[in-house]
């Protein structure tokens, strides 16, 4: 089985006066999860972010999924995984309303949802993102449960993590 292509998704959290600089530094990043107001258009970067200017849009409701759908955007569902419930809404998000992505945000207890949501989604055509705040934490979301997760979202302010 061929290695499945992992997205690394950055997340800036330096001043806005330094942005720019930063995102010319950035190698190997082709998605951001930031304002898409904030980045030049049509440049390298795809943008997922909770705005319907992005490429790919983050909506934490399934009316907001409804929208993006029928403007014909690409979209995914952003949940905070505090139990069972929150994990089968993701599953709905995925087989019902049609997410390219879910974002799973299981900051408390990481490793056993994601198994879940992973084993849940893996024959699906959605793509499982979580949230991870060092490379360390990268590396242990993209080797989950063997499949590990699609991508990850890295909230960073250095170039070289």
């Amino acid at each position: 089985m061929a290695d499945k292509t992992r997205d690394l998704i950055v997340r800036p959290t330096v001043p806005m006066a330094g942005l720019d600089k930063f995102l010319s530094k950035l190698k190997n990043v082709t998605m951001l999860n930031v304002d898409p107001k904030l980045v030049q258009r049509g440049g390298k970067f795809t943008i997922v972010y909770e705005s319907q200017d992005a490429d790919m849009v983050v909506c934490r409701t399934f009316d907001q999924m409804k929208s993006a759908k029928q403007a014909g955007k690409v979209f995914g569902y952003y949940k905070k995984v505090l139990s069972n419930a929150d994990i089968d809404e993701m599953e709905k998000a995925s087989s019902q309303a049609g997410a390219s992505f879910v974002i799973v945000d299981a900051s408390d207890w990481k490793i056993i949802p994601l198994e879940n949501i992973i084993a849940k989604l893996h024959r699906s055509k959605t793509k499982v993102y979580t949230i991870a705040s060092s490379s360390k934490e990268v590396a242990t979301m993209f080797s989950v449960l063997e499949l590990g997760v699609d991508g990850v979202i890295l909230s960073t302010d250095s170039e070289d993590e």
